[in-house]
């Protein structure tokens, strides 16, 4: 690379330069000068102008036009800064017309304006003929030896040293012929200071040079700038070895960044290979070359391989030349420029769309490519149908006080429309049209979706056409494309191509994708596959992938999951839970390769088949619990209705005790405005303050069908509900069983409402609630301001420190509320106050039922609200108010004289309990078609009491529990089945090794097996 001006080069400069002390102060109001000289061509009346004319006349002193001289440098010598020189038309060569040493060249001078173009009788610099297309009538030529032989000519027209400011100006005069090493046209010099002349409405044509053809800007030294003005100058066919028309030098720290506004580079040539047709930035070795350039336009600019229009090279230093709203094409597509080193940045300029290469950056506003031409056949006029029009950054041109006219002289911009990109402004309205918006870059929706994809242009279209993957397709008359009901056929490439009557454009892809998800997803801990949730083997390895499955998820009715535990955490944030949503049944309890739901194994926990599938909030350490989540599940205000289904699971080790707020409610489920459903699953082991397992609030009402509550507890001080706690909405629990749960205030179920609209209740239809606790009130039951209902349900061993062994009925001063027990039995349930129940207000109804050793005469306890009729009392028991049609006895009615499990409580045969219940009772409150044990009630005309339907036949007898067919314990009857009786079987009963058993007639349940062992029998039905 070139690092200085070559030492053969012929410079020399006259002393009578601006002294070196101006200098800094020049260059540092330089741009602030730039605007001003801009927006006041024309200096103050009564400044000194002087006048050249090719041939002299009068005194020859250039004091007028009748005096004026024809030796242009004599007159620029005796010119001080804010003179002016004005030229007639004419050709001036520097020496004179006699001269024929080359290095003698014009020189311009600091603060003196040169303004050629002149008839030669103005009286005003507005009187001087406009710009147009055409030349100056004022030529500065270097043909100073042999006509039209280059070999003898000026070795540069003009040479500039240092000290020169952008007051220096050079306005409307043509360059030629220079043939020099160095800027033939035109040599600025600053070296050993500043040089940065304005040059205005110029023409450089046909220089010659090996370094800048046309112009030569050097700047090579440490603190030297030679960055020159050019406004509204074209360069035409001036060639050089490097820089056909422009070579900016700079090096050691020197500046060489000229700016350049309104200015074309047509027909410029570099003869040596990728050297810059056009210009030539090198800012290498700690220089610094990155000029500026406005609204300029490049065509058929050659460089014998690369960098036709730019070459810059910025090793070691910088070289960063910036073009905004400037046109590059017809300069050989990705040979248009060559960078080492080094960067071009465009903005709002266009491009041809092969020149987009290395070293080129388009990322900023506004740039276009094209692959026509957008000029006219000859020069860099626009056609009418370039996408340039229109298409610059008019704010952009003003903030470098471009000047009201173009190239030729026209308005820029045009009657107030944008700004076009390059040198000369379209002087009509265009034809032309552009995508003012393009489409999105592109959506993922669902099947089923509306999509709409928006769009605009600018111009007068005359049509549009939508094409999808590069196919046409059916386009509506108007803005924008609207697709409805969109399927996955659908999905793929969108774009639109507008068309005027002189061009088209295509607008950016819009890419659409339409996804089908799968009504059903998976989640299996152990799968290896993609983790998709797509099918098992791809299953999802944690339940909160699928639960927030992003993939339409409108079309999930189904969430699959099979054997282990799932937390609803990675980490240890107490606060994260799972939550259901609605529409979604999830199923637990498979193995992991089913495919359809009769396929996964039996899943029931009150016959004794818990599921193999854990939901746990034990998030912490395992041996800890007070790290535990807050709540396993959280449907916390989403809403929820019925079709959110929960089946198959265990859910346990949720902790909220201690807390504030509903963090210390429903530690294995809180509901909130959430009535969801659960079937077949287990709630072990959760503690919190209020509904150790499950917790209601706000209307919420949810729905239990063979679940099990174990072991779950309400902590500290008055803590509610060891089970469930419902303050106001209403739960309806169905063949569920609440075991060993605790509470402060009831052991299995608290009720509490804290607002008098609140109405919370419970239904309990053929539910146990066996071995519960409370430290305080209601063993099993607690009712404070709310309501109980249970059916066919027993209440067997429940226990309450103070008042109410199974129930507890009290008002906390709102509206007094009931429990209302029909065909239930309660037996061995015990409190110092109240065995079987307490009131402290309120009223509860018995009905149907069997209280049995449940203290005696503490089986009432409280106030005097026991309603009770159509059911079987010790005679000892007193405290009630007497409904009618009661029966006393001393003697058992149970199949087992001191029952420990429910299926115990049945009735044996010959109870007095059987055929003496109220049919009429037992239906207003609907009752079931069955019993607790899943028999059918009514079996005679009249209903038994308690929640057994009992033995009336022994042709007709059933199981009581798990055992062996020889165990009498185990036969409804008492006795083992003959083979005249019809035998129901409830439980899984085991035929003992060789033993033959017999029967009528076997019927199972669904919760009915029949084990054989070796050599045992079942002989039916006589055979």
């Amino acid at each position: 690379m070139r690092t200085q001006l070559p030492s053969s080069s012929p410079v020399a400069f006259r002393s009578n330069q601006t002294n070196r002390s101006d200098m800094t102060s020049r260059w540092a109001l330089g741009s602030l000068m730039l605007v001003w000289l801009l927006a006041c061509p024309q200096w103050a009346v009564g400044q000194t102008i002087r006048y050249v004319k090719p041939t002299a006349s009068g005194t020859g002193d250039g004091s007028s036009w009748a005096n004026a001289s024809s030796n242009l440098q004599a007159i620029l010598d005796a010119s001080a800064p804010t003179h002016q020189v004005w030229i007639a038309g004419g050709t001036y060569k520097p020496g004179g017309p006699a001269n024929t040493d080359r290095t003698i060249s014009f020189y311009m001078r600091e603060g003196v304006a040169i303004y050629g173009g002149f008839v030669g009788n103005e009286t005003s610099l507005s009187q001087r003929p406009a710009r147009t297309t055409q030349p100056s009538s004022t030529t500065l030529s270097g043909d100073i030896g042999q006509a039209n032989n280059t070999i003898d000519n000026s070795y540069s027209v003009i040479r500039n040293g240092p000290g020169l400011s952008p007051a220096a100006i050079l306005d409307g005069v043509v360059i030629t012929g220079g043939n020099g090493s160095a800027g033939g046209g035109v040599l600025n010099d600053g070296r050993t200071g500043s040089c940065r002349p304005t040059f205005r409405n110029c023409n450089f044509v046909a220089n010659y040079a090996t370094f800048g053809g046309a112009v030569f800007n050097d700047g090579f030294t440490a603190g030297s700038i030679c960055s020159p003005i050019l406004i509204n100058c074209s360069l035409v066919s001036n060639s050089a070895s490097e820089g056909g028309a422009l070579y900016n030098q700079a090096g050691s720290g020197g500046t060489s960044s000229p700016i350049l506004i309104n200015c074309s580079f047509l027909g410029n040539n570099a003869t040596n290979a990728n050297f810059g047709g056009a210009m030539y930035n090198n800012g290498g070795g700690g220089g610094t070359s990155s000029p500026s350039l406005v609204n300029c336009s490049f065509r058929s600019n050659t460089a014998g391989g690369f960098g036709n229009a730019l070459y810059s090279y910025g090793t070691g230093g910088t070289a960063k030349p910036d073009l905004t709203n400037c046109v590059v094409f017809g300069t050989g597509g990705n040979r248009s420029f060559s960078s080492v080193n080094a960067t071009v940045v465009t903005r709002y300029s266009l491009l041809e769309a092969s020149a987009l290469v290395m070293g080129v950056d388009v990322s900023g506003p506004g740039n276009l490519t094209t692959t026509s031409s957008p000029f006219s056949p000859t020069g860099v006029s626009l056609q009418p149908c370039s996408p340039a029009i229109n298409a610059g950054n008019t704010t952009s041109y003003t903030a470098v006080g471009g000047p009201s006219t173009d190239l030729s002289g026209q308005e820029r911009p045009w009657r107030g429309s944008p700004i076009d990109m390059g040198a000369l402004e379209y002087q009509t309205t265009p034809s032309t049209i552009g995508i003012t918006q393009q489409p999105p870059s592109g959506q993922t929706v669902c099947a089923g979706a509306s999509v709409t994809i928006p769009y605009s242009w600018s111009g007068i279209i005359s049509s549009r056409q939508w094409y999808l993957n590069n196919n046409p397709i059916a386009t509506p008359p108007t803005e924008p494309l609207m697709l409805s009901n969109v399927q996955p056929a659908q999905s793929g490439r969108y774009y639109v191509v507008v068309s005027s009557s002189c061009n088209s454009v295509t607008s950016t892809v819009f890419s659409l994708s339409v996804n089908v998800a799968p009504s059903r997803l998976y989640v299996k801990a152990n799968a290896t596959g993609t983790n998709t949730g797509l099918d098992w083997a791809n299953a999802f390895t944690d339940l909160q992938s699928a639960l927030n499955y992003g993939e339409c998820p409108a079309n999930l009715t189904e969430i699959w999951v099979a054997a282990g535990v799932y937390k609803p955490t990675t980490d240890t944030t107490r606060s994260v839970s799972f939550s259901m949503p609605s529409g979604v049944a999830i199923y637990g309890g498979f193995v992991g390769n089913e495919t359809t739901l009769a396929q996964r194994p039996i899943v029931n926990p009150i016959i004794g088949h818990p599921s193999n599938t854990t939901l746990s909030g034990n998030i912490g350490d395992p041996a800890i619990q007070t790290d535990n989540s807050y709540h396993v599940i959280k449907n916390l205000g989403n809403e929820l209705d019925s079709t959110a289904v929960l089946d198959g699971f265990v859910i346990k080790d949720g902790y909220g005790v201690g807390l504030v707020g509903r963090n210390t409610s429903g530690a294995g489920i809180l509901n909130v405005h959430s009535s969801p459903t659960l079937v077949n699953c287990s709630l072990e082991s959760n503690q919190s303050s209020l509904g150790g397992a499950m917790a209601t609030y706000n209307a919420s009402s949810p729905t239990l069908t063979n679940c099990s509550f174990i072991n779950n507890t309400a902590q500290v001080y008055k803590g509610h509900g060891g089970a469930i706690y419902n303050e106001d909405g209403s739960i309806r629990l169905t063949n569920c069983s609440l075991e060993a749960n605790r509470g402060y205030y009831g052991g299995a179920i608290a009720l509490a409402a804290t607002l008098r609209s609140s109405k919370p209740n419970v239904t309990l239809i053929n539910c146990r609630l066996t071995d519960n606790y409370a430290l305080t009130h209601g063993g099993a039951l607690y009712n404070a301001d709310g309501s109980l209902t249970l059916l066919n349900c027993s209440l067997q061993n429940n226990r309450s420190r103070s008042r109410g062994g199974a129930c507890y009925n009290d008002t906390d001063g709102l509206e007094s509320r009931n429990i209302s027990l029909t065909n239930c039995s309660l037996q061995g349930n015990y409190s110092p106050n109240g065995g079987a129940t307490y009131i402290g207000s309120g009223t509860i109804n018995i009905t149907n039922s069997v209280l049995w050793d449940n203290g005696s005469n503490e089986t009432f306890g409280g106030s005097q609200g026991n309603q009770v009729s159509y059911s079987l009392l010790e005679p000892a028991v007193v405290g009630y108010i007497n409904g009618g049609n009661n029966l006393m006895t001393t003697t058992s009615p149970f199949v087992s004289p001191t029952p420990q499990i429910p299926s115990e409580l049945a009735l044996r045969a010959g109870s007095p309990a059987l055929n003496v219940g109220s049919n009429a009772a037992y239906q207003s409150v609907n009752g079931p078609a069955t019993d607790l044990a899943g028999n059918v009630r009514i079996q005679q005309t009249t209903i038994d009491l308690g929640a057994f339907e009992g033995s009336h036949s022994c042709a007709n007898q059933y199981s009581l529990k798990v055992g062996n067919w020889n165990d009498t314990d185990v036969w409804s009857c008492g006795r083992i089945p003959l083979l005249t009786d019809v035998v129901t079987l409830n439980h899984t009963v085991s035929l003992p090794t060789s033993y033959q058993g017999q029967a009528l007639k076997l019927i199972y349940s669904a919760a009915g097996r029949l084990l054989f062992s070796s050599g045992s029998r079942l002989k039916l039905g006589g055979n």
